[in-house]
């Protein structure tokens, strides 16, 4: 699962969701060749885990990244508003 969190938090959403279907595959697949699929329901809630883990992680990145991308957008409209503002003074004189 930190597997799935790490790429969540690098990749976008759809990676992470292709990255949680084949460890999810992956891992049923050692299940069924160890001969250890007796709980179902257990094997279906672990590999429920790892898609929330990934969607849970997907969605952290992404309001990261927006956070990021809004106090950017800011500082432009900051320097912007600073330099309209120079041009203003300067033209009062």
């Amino acid at each position: 699962m930190v597997a799935i969190a790490s790429i969540a938090f690098r990749f976008d959403y759809n990676r992470t969701v292709l990255a949680a279907i084949m460890d999810s595959a992956g891992y049923l697949l050692m299940i069924v060749l160890m001969g250890q699929l007796t709980d179902v329901t257990g094997v279906v809630v672990r590999i429920g885990y790892i898609f929330l883990v990934g969607a849970i992680g997907a969605e952290a990145a992404r309001e990261g990244y927006q956070q990021i991308r809004s106090r950017l957008e800011l500082r432009d409209r900051m320097r912007l508003a600073e330099e309209a503002e120079a041009q203003f003074r300067a033209g009062d004189r």
